[in-house]
């Protein structure tokens, strides 16, 4: 057990150091940051904030030759943090449903 945590606390220490030596000589060598800082906007924190799924919205149903024949369009559609749909931007793919009336 003690050899266990010994070893994932060595394996913490390696990568800290690594990923401190490698910012560090990149700044050296490069003359300039490798680390910036980034503020987001409100418009951008609000998109952040967002959700995005797909969905299959019924666009159209008609009866052919004794066939009900069901047509979606995919959309995809993008919620804030509470919920509310704030777009839904329609795709170009389509599905069909057809069954026997």
């Amino acid at each position: 057990m003690f050899h266990r945590i010994k070893s994932i606390l060595f394996f913490v220490l390696l990568s800290g150091a690594l990923t401190f030596s490698a910012v560090y000589w990149g700044e050296v060598l490069l003359g300039e940051s490798t680390v910036e800082s980034v503020t987001a906007k409100p418009s951008e924190q609000l998109e952040q904030d967002m959700h995005f799924f797909l969905e299959s919205k019924l666009v159209k149903k008609e009866t052919v030759k004794g066939y009900v024949i069901e047509t979606y369009q995919e959309y995809e559609v993008y919620k804030d943090a509470l919920g509310n749909v704030v777009k839904s931007i329609p795709t170009s793919n389509y599905q069909y449903l057809r069954y026997k009336n």
